[in-house]
């Protein structure tokens, strides 16, 4: 590997950084951390989409018991969503196969927005 020597405006621009109390971050490394982020977060988007997708099943899954949810008080919705959540628990605990656990983590996921759902209408309506 042959290391090149600092050009003499890149020693300048180090001193000067470093007279402030910065650091002198070279293109080719900043470009890189931009490009992997990109990448992070085009992952995270995907796997956010993929989610959402399965807590929708689970909501066509069980859209024979109605919108019953809207109805009910946030303390019920809470207490749904603990309930839901020792389900997810007890899934993981009981190591059972990771579908099982996929539906569950949907279910808490589903409660938790219909908590979001009911704050967001309180919050218009204020």
């Amino acid at each position: 590997m042959t290391v090149c020597a600092p050009s003499p405006e890149l020693i300048e621009l180090q001193q000067r950084a470093e007279t402030l109390g910065q650091i002198v971050v070279p293109r080719s490394v900043w470009n890189d951390f931009w490009d992997r982020k990109r990448l992070q977060e085009s992952d995270l988007r995907a796997m956010v989409v993929q989610f959402a997708d399965a807590m929708e099943q689970r909501l066509h899954a069980n859209a024979y018991k109605g919108d019953t949810w809207r109805d009910m008080t946030p303390s019920w919705l809470f207490r749904r969503l603990r309930a839901e959540t020792n389900e997810l628990v007890r899934a993981n605990q009981r190591d059972s196969n990771a579908s099982t656990i996929l539906l569950e983590a949907a279910d808490v996921a589903n409660f938790a927005m219909f908590v979001w759902d009911k704050a967001r209408h309180r919050l218009h309506t204020l």
